[in-house]
């Protein structure tokens, strides 16, 4: 009996040792399957995250303009200084100082005394863009024709004194003034599709420095108007004035300046490729 059961035992653990050593294998193998899953799904997850990224990256940062092509704005925040109503004896003024600073602005123009002055703006690093010929309002929005009517005149005239084919436009009272309302009911709502069909782009703006309340709105209150502006605005349109009587204060503009400036925002001027600032039309 003793005999038999010492070969039991030495059977029991020769099968024992088998299993044993089974099991260590087959555990090994799991092991390092599951490391090569491991890596696998690492490999796989950080690809997609960086998908992920790559696409919020573009979606941050890349701004489109109305046909769709892409603006690169070389900061994230971008400043477009804009005149409205000149030019004026005072329009080489402000041309001088935005040379001072290094920069251009978009003058809307229209028709008046110092028509000479649009070539200069051309000449420096400001664009030249189009607000109204007469500026009348119970005449340019009596109708979509006499609005296009003025439209087409200081187009041509801005064409004779610069040879630019200007096609930037801004509508007297922006696009969602309701003062039209008393020469034609829903005007507005048709010329902002007419004047696209002519082939013209409008802009509107989005801040301001209050320059048209007159000459008693002190540079102190141009600055503080015209540097209140959404922290999340990527494009910075400002409305301001170059006329005689009143408009932007050259020790406010230069404020102005040195305020985004020191924000590390660029400064450009409107082309047909800037991101668009529109108001909701509301005629």
């Amino acid at each position: 009996m003793k005999v038999v059961t010492a070969r039991i035992n030495k059977k029991s653990i020769c099968i024992i040792a088998l299993f044993l050593t089974a099991v260590c294998v087959l555990t090994a193998f799991s092991v390092k399957l599951s490391a090569e899953n491991a890596e696998q799904k690492r490999t796989e997850s950080s690809s997609e995250d960086a998908k992920i990224q790559a696409e919020n990256t573009e979606t941050e940062c890349f701004m489109k303009d109305k046909n769709g092509n892409a603006y690169f704005p070389k900061s994230d925040v971008t400043v477009y200084l804009t005149f409205d109503d000149g030019p004026s004896k005072n329009t080489p003024q402000i041309l001088s100082l935005l040379k001072k600073y290094g920069i251009g602005a978009t003058f809307f123009v229209t028709n008046g005394k110092y028509n000479e002055y649009m070539k200069d703006i051309v000449d420096s690093s400001s664009a030249i863009a189009l607000h109204s010929y007469s500026h009348k309002y119970p005449e340019i929005y009596s109708s979509e024709k006499a609005f296009l009517d003025d439209l087409e005149k200081i187009h041509d005239l801005v064409q004779k004194e610069t040879g630019v084919d200007a096609r930037i436009i801004r509508f007297p009272g922006g696009s969602s003034n309701t003062i039209s309302k008393k020469y034609c009911k829903g005007i507005m709502t048709k010329l902002v599709k007419d004047v696209e069909k002519s082939g013209y782009i409008y802009f509107d703006w989005n801040c301001e420095n209050g320059d048209a309340g007159g000459k008693n709105v002190s540079a102190d209150n141009q600055i503080k108007n015209a540097t209140k502006y959404s922290k999340k605005a990527k494009s910075i349109v400002i409305l301001m004035h170059d006329i005689d009587s009143c408009g932007v204060n050259l020790e406010a503009l230069s404020g102005i300046i040195e305020f985004y400036q020191n924000e590390g925002a660029d400064f450009g001027v409107i082309t047909e490729n800037s991101p668009l600032v529109r108001h909701k039309v509301k005629n």
